[in-house]
């Protein structure tokens, strides 16, 4: 499921011209097991006027709430490399009930402080919605080559629209 959010993510930053960059996951075969060999920091990359923005995407097929479990600790510790070094990391989250189809972006600072607020282990799509900390990305339809392409408008992420 995560895939295709992030094939969708892919398509839509080619779409709109932006430089992206998808990190290869390394893994091997050890007894005819797939092992992983090491844990990337984030899923993938936009390089947009000089700005480096690092994305971990997530997809959850709930209807209610994303599990605070599915952000591992360190993807978070890698998004917030990013930003000590003057770089931009966001979590991106991403509904998938049924034909909903929903997706909002959040800051690592940011995601850390919601953790830190709630007592739970997930955090309510109804809060995703209300808060201003997740700023939603739009679906947008867009003429490309004489066809429309349905797509995640981005630019409010490469615009750093949350911080």
């Amino acid at each position: 499921m995560a895939n295709k959010f992030e094939g969708e993510i892919a398509l839509s930053a080619k779409t709109l011209g932006l430089f992206y960059h998808k990190l290869a996951v390394p893994y091997g075969s050890w007894n005819r097991k797939t092992i992983f060999l090491h844990y990337n920091p984030f899923d993938s990359f936009i390089l947009n006027e000089g700005k480096f923005i690092a994305m971990e995407m997530k997809s959850s097929s709930s209807h209610s709430s994303f599990p605070i479990s599915n952000v591992k600790v360190h993807q978070v510790k890698g998004l917030q490399e990013v930003e000590d070094n003057g770089g931009w990391g966001y979590l991106v989250i991403n509904q998938r009930y049924k034909r909903k189809l929903k997706a909002w972006f959040i800051g690592v600072a940011n995601w850390k402080a919601v953790v830190d607020s709630i007592d739970r282990h997930s955090v309510k799509y109804s809060l995703m919605d209300s808060d201003s900390r997740f700023v939603p990305l739009e679906r947008i339809n867009i003429n490309t080559n004489g066809k429309s392409v349905r797509i995640w408008d981005l630019r409010r992420i490469v615009d750093g629209n949350q911080l």
